[in-house]
């Protein structure tokens, strides 16, 4: 019953990117009804997402509700989060008191960083943008947005395997096919006006690439999951669909758009024999038979979505929660079905060298994280390797 009542919420809010850009527009224009308005149904939609409620906070602030901005506030720092919103003019409205003193103090205590590095590997060449990244053997593979295909040494040495012809586009999330020995890569359109993307399967050993156009102008291919029985699966952020390409190479909606709210993060995880994806409110499973969507709730006040890169191991979820404050990594344990969270061990939170991280790899007992022009190595206590 929950479950139908989060989908039918999700359809009820046709386009929450859009609403999202009212909100950041009614901010900059200080019109704070709009702003209220905009944000508290953002919130509403997805109640877990602590930047939506920092934003609703920030806006019931400018619309001089310091009552109720103080709840929100007090619920993100009661619950571990790290908006610092003394660093925001619109703040500068709250009481200057105790109450509001303690409120920083926690909220600064929150943003304290924690995790280990096990090492850092710098990137070149120069043009390097890396965004998206995959383990290939003992090495990686990086999609760039350069529009580039790049394999990366454990030195950190890059190699160019493919590039592509129309220097525009860009590649965003990458997966080895081991058995076909080639590297599928979402690439995307002209320009944001034309988002239209394309699914790249490249070849190693030829460097040559098949193209299947997404069905949709619209459509934001963003991360790739092989499925066990050769096809695979996309998120799709700007339609908030899952696409899936078919072994006859057609594309159907394994999820029709407008039931997500850009949906990035996606894997495949075999002990429940479902897909997971992550999206604006949390994580979801997907059954690739029937499409049948359900929702993966976890504790009250914890957030499992904002999520970008998103890895099954070993039965656990690694994601790369970078939708939120403070920035972290997380290993997250689900009951044997996939039908709730049953835990989640923060494996790195708010280290500077991860600020700018986007995906990960993760294998030999190892997570690799992207973050920027840099690969940064986890020291990774519960992994099953270690």
């Amino acid at each position: 019953m929950i479950t139908g009542l989060l989908v039918a919420a999700a359809a009820a809010l046709a386009d929450p990117m859009a609403l999202y850009r009212q909100a950041i527009e009614a901010r900059e224009q200080r019109d704070a009804q709009r702003f209220v308005a905009t944000t508290g149904e953002l919130a509403e939609w997805a109640p877990t997402n602590p930047t939506l409620r920092f934003l609703h906070a920030e806006a019931l602030t400018l619309g001089d509700r310091t009552a109720p901005a103080l709840v929100e506030l007090r619920w993100l720092a009661r619950h571990g989060y790290h908006y610092a919103f003394w660093e925001r003019s619109t703040f500068a409205t709250l009481p200057v008191d105790s109450a509001t003193r303690t409120l920083r103090e926690t909220t600064t205590r929150n943003g304290q960083p924690s995790g280990r590095i096990a090492r850092t590997i710098r990137l070149d060449p120069a043009d390097l943008d890396p965004e998206g990244i995959a383990a290939l053997g003992s090495e990686w593979i990086l999609g760039s947005a350069n529009g580039s295909l790049y394999r990366v040494a454990r030195t950190g040495a890059t190699k160019q395997l493919w590039r592509e012809t129309q220097s525009s586009r860009r590649l965003l999330g990458v997966r080895p096919d081991s058995q076909q020995n080639a590297v599928w890569a979402c690439s995307t359109g002209l320009d944001e006006r034309t988002p239209h993307s394309v699914l790249l399967r490249i070849s190693l050993q030829q460097s040559a690439v098949q193209r299947f156009p997404l069905p949709d102008q619209r459509t934001l291919c963003n991360d790739i999951a092989l499925l066990p029985d050769g096809t695979l699966a996309v998120s799709d952020s700007e339609r908030g669909a899952v696409w899936q390409l078919t072994a006859d190479a057609k594309w159907r909606p394994l999820i029709e758009p407008g039931t997500f709210g850009y949906p990035n993060g996606l894997t495949y995880l075999a002990a429940a024999s479902r897909l997971v994806v992550a999206d604006l409110r949390g994580l979801w499973t997907v059954d690739p038979k029937t499409g049948r969507v359900a929702a993966i709730p976890a504790a009250e006040g914890t957030f499992v979505g904002g999520i970008d890169g998103l890895y099954a191991v070993d039965g656990r979820l690694i994601a790369i929660q970078n939708g939120l404050r403070p920035h972290r990594v997380v290993r997250i344990a689900l009951a044997p079905d996939a039908s709730r969270v049953a835990g989640i061990e923060i494996v790195a939170s708010n280290l500077p060298e991860l600020a700018d991280m986007t995906t990960a790899a993760v294998a030999r007992g190892e997570i690799t994280v992207l973050a920027g022009r840099q690969l940064v190595q986890l020291v990774s206590s519960g992994s099953a390797d270690d």
